[in-house]
């Protein structure tokens, strides 16, 4: 009777490491898995950039920016430093003003977003989007469509952005898109979201 016990004891002891060692996930896989959750990051923190009172200075603690009427273009700086010029020349803007909003992130990224927003009589009329990395100007570019109702809505209402593989992904709502804005045929979209895509390519 005791041997018979014994052998049973062995039997399930060995049957429940099996099942352990079965069901643990390879080192590999746990590695993959967790690089697949840390390397998309999403710039989940955002702010209205300060402007004076003729709309033509706009600042927070670190960066600055400086509108030019004449040459239709941006200073920006850092830290009081010149970092670059963002020129808006090809839009022929002529309408009230500008909004400026900053998009950061709170996981570990060398990346700041800004995004210039010129409001026109009603709404928006595009969006100029300048990408930071340690206080240099990497990339700046337009987005004609879609727009928003910026009298209605802040940006980040209607706008998110990630970045994965070197790839900035913009998400928009389409149940905020304005009225008088359309989709470009180009961009991937579903049943709620428009999504613009914007790799990366930067020189060493």
């Amino acid at each position: 009777m005791n041997k018979l016990m014994i052998l049973i004891y062995i039997l399930l002891l060995f049957g429940c490491k099996s099942h352990s060692v079965c069901n643990e996930m390879p080192l590999a896989d746990k590695v993959t898995q967790k690089s697949r959750k840390t390397t998309k990051i999403d710039f989940n923190h955002f702010k209205v950039i300060n402007s004076d009172e003729y709309r033509n200075s706009y600042s927070d603690k670190k960066y600055k920016f400086t509108y030019n009427d004449t040459s239709e273009t941006f200073n920006l700086f850092a830290n009081n430093k010149k970092i670059g010029v963002i020129s808006l020349k090809s839009k022929k803007y002529d309408g009230p003003s500008f909004n400026i909003y900053q998009y950061s992130s709170s996981q570990p990224c060398p990346y700041i977003i800004f995004i210039i927003e010129a409001t026109a009589d009603i709404g928006t009329e595009w969006y100029k989007v300048i990408i930071i990395k340690n206080e240099k100007i990497i990339s700046d570019f337009f987005i004609h469509e879609p727009r928003s109702d910026s009298d209605r809505y802040l940006l980040n209402h209607f706008m998110s952005i990630s970045f994965e593989k070197n790839t900035f992904t913009f998400k928009l709502k389409k149940s905020l898109m304005a009225s008088y804005s359309l989709i470009p045929k180009e961009f991937k979209q579903d049943k709620d979201y428009i999504y613009l895509e914007k790799r990366i390519k930067e020189t060493k």
